[in-house]
């Protein structure tokens, strides 16, 4: 095994967590300013604003968007009303790829020898393929 390899990989996971940790303390006060934020841009009627900046000139402007959603989160009536309205290639049938991730009863799918039955049910009957989506964690 390469140790080089591996203590590289260590010092990355390592910035990697570091950097998480402080992305999400920016995350978090971002929010916080930007509820009072959208608030001010309403009261004042003020659609963006121009900032100099030592790197360079930066718009900070409201940004809108509606987005569908079905009432009571009743989705198969929301899609016959799409595909009534002609909007049928709105309409996709999906599954759940949590819900069908492997990850979970592999273990006992293993131990049952039932894992190559299942990825032959899935491809053949779904159109389906599982992935092996195998990383490195590490712990301390």
């Amino acid at each position: 095994m390469n140790i080089s390899h591996l203590q590289r990989f260590a010092e990355l996971a390592e910035s990697k967590r570091a950097l998480e940790t402080s992305l999400e303390k920016v995350k978090e006060e971002l929010s916080q300013l930007e509820t009072g934020l959208l608030q001010e841009f309403e009261e004042d009627g003020v659609p963006s604003v121009k900032l100099n900046r030592p790197d360079g000139t930066m718009t900070i402007y409201l940004h809108r968007q509606l987005w569908a959603g079905a009432i009571e989160g009743d989705y198969p009536r929301a899609c016959r009303a799409l595909v009534n309205a002609g909007l049928e290639e709105l309409v996709q049938t999906r599954f759940n790829t949590n819900q069908v991730s492997i990850e979970r009863p592999y273990k006992v799918w293993m131990q049952q020898a039932r894992f190559p039955q299942l990825v032959t049910r899935c491809v053949t009957n779904f159109g389906w393929i599982g992935k092996d989506m195998g990383d490195l964690r590490f712990a301390r």
